[in-house]
């Protein structure tokens, strides 16, 4: 599953994800994403307010 979200938020996603998740561990992976498609990332800044 790939979640998109803020850095602000990643901490809080991250306990959300912990405390739901069937397994001892939950693979948790963050991508930094820098070049790309502007449109694209707008549209994650917007989503992730």
């Amino acid at each position: 599953m790939f979640i998109k979200t803020n850095a602000k938020r990643l901490e809080a996603l991250q306990r959300d994800i912990e405390s739901a998740h069937p397994y001892a561990v939950a693979e948790i992976l963050q991508v930094k994403i820098d070049p790309g498609n502007r449109e694209y990332l707008d549209w994650i800044k917007l989503s992730t307010q």
